[in-house]
């Protein structure tokens, strides 16, 4: 992720290909089911305000209101989902709760897939299991379980099985 408090219409995801924006999530032809903002600076505040000038790192107690701003503009596209942290994430704990998620979401070897409501649940108990079982963990590290936001049907969850043509006609 990438954030100018200078010029937060600058700030967004860094691909191979270039940055993606906020802005640019209206030309969205076709929206993705779920939305997944685990990048460093997915927390931060698009304010001048809001970062501490020393480290350009957000201010403490401001850095979790960006999270909403692109909950809404994916959602006002059409994403199904969005999760967004409300404060920056150690990456360690960023990649654990990714993994954990998608695991239980998807269903991994014969697991079956839980919906996204349960999926985040879990992901969540295990960084909080996982964070107490290391005492040399930081608060950061020990509280990243409670960084993230769901926006989105919590009960909603991926297809298990492809839809018939007669399944489509009956609606």
């Amino acid at each position: 992720g990438v954030f100018d408090p200078e010029k937060p219409e600058l700030s967004g995801w860094l691909f191979a290909d270039g940055l993606l924006t906020a802005r640019e999530l209206t030309q969205m032809s076709r929206a993705p089911w779920l939305v997944m903002a685990n990048a460093c600076w997915s927390a931060a505040r698009p304010d001048t305000g809001s970062h501490d000038a020393a480290t350009t790192q957000p201010a403490r107690g401001r850095e979790g209101e960006l999270a909403p701003v692109l909950a809404d503009e994916f959602l006002r596209v059409g994403v199904g989902h969005f999760i967004g942290a409300s404060w920056r994430v150690p990456d360690g704990n960023a990649r654990e709760f990714a993994v954990r998620f998608y695991e239980r979401l998807l269903g991994e070897g014969e697991a079956a897939r839980e919906n996204v409501g349960q999926a985040l649940l879990e992901a969540r108990r295990e960084q909080w299991t996982s964070s107490r079982s290391r005492p040399q963990a930081t608060p950061e590290q020990r509280n990243a379980w409670a960084a993230y936001q769901h926006y989105g049907d919590p009960g909603d969850g991926l297809r298990t099985r492809v839809l018939s043509s007669n399944d489509v006609a009956r609606g």
